[in-house]
């Protein structure tokens, strides 16, 4: 009785610490990698234009929705202005057309107007509403032309590289030219190299830990990926975490996976 009693507090110590450890993280290996940019994205323009300002410079901070490259604007309001007079010209010739159409339709119901009159008049009125789509087509896509001359921040970013200065010209008739390029800005990526074998166990926003110059940091399985032209094959696991200004991408790191 007595001996039950001694090891009763005994038993219950590790009771709890094995419960302890069974709401702990367990990891298994670290594997050595480098970081790399969060989200990185290489932006240009949608149409050309001769640059106004690059507002942005490598290794700037943004926020999102800053504004990074303006193309002069002067070439792309007067094709709006262009486009809005014509459509406005032809609304008016569009409900002419339409109200002589709808006046020949009953003069013919009145057996007072022939049927190639009124053919011609319905002809006539489908060319105007015809001609007014077209001008309201070409009004949409000037205004979308004239508001896509500028690139902006889609996201807290860092700014990597700036490929483009006022004054040049930007063409993008064949392939648009990578103007900035951004990351995500207080994100970043442990990318190491595993196993076949070693990714069985791993699962998209799994939880693991990333060390990177001494200190430890919460992240999260971002992607693994089959590595192409690799005998045998090998995945790249993405490991996302966030960071302050100190880490930046190309230094070593170590991840912890279970």
């Amino acid at each position: 009785m007595n001996l039950t009693m001694k090891c009763q507090p005994r038993l219950l110590a590790v009771s709890l610490i094995l419960g302890l450890s069974a709401s702990l993280p367990v990891f298994a290996a670290d594997y050595e990698g480098v970081v790399g940019w969060a989200d990185l994205i290489r932006m240009s323009v949608p149409v050309s234009g001769l640059v106004k300002s690059v507002e942005v410079r490598p290794g700037q901070i943004v926020e999102q929705g800053a504004t990074l490259l303006q193309l002069d604007s002067v070439p792309f309001n007067a094709r709006v202005s262009e486009a809005v007079a014509r459509r406005d010209g032809l609304v008016r010739q569009e409900a002419e057309a339409r109200l002589d159409a709808e006046r020949v339709q009953e003069l013919y119901n009145r057996t007072v107007a022939s049927d190639s009159e009124l053919q011609q008049a319905l002809i006539v009125s489908e060319r105007a509403e015809s001609a007014l789509r077209q001008a309201q087509s070409k009004v949409t896509q000037s205004i979308w032309e004239r508001d896509n001359a500028k690139l902006k921040a889609p996201f807290p970013a860092r700014v990597l590289a700036v490929n483009v200065a006022a004054g040049e010209v930007v063409v993008t008739a064949l392939q648009a030219p990578v103007l900035i390029e951004l990351a995500r800005a207080g994100q970043f990526m442990a990318l190491v190299d595993i196993d076949a074998a070693d990714v069985l166990s791993l699962a998209l926003d799994q939880a693991v830990s990333v060390s990177v110059a001494g200190r430890q940091y919460d992240g999260r399985i971002d992607a693994i990926t089959a590595l192409r032209d690799v005998e045998p094959v090998r995945y790249r696991v993405s490991v996302r975490f966030e960071a302050d200004e100190r880490v930046v991408a190309g230094i070593p790191a170590t991840v912890s996976l279970p």
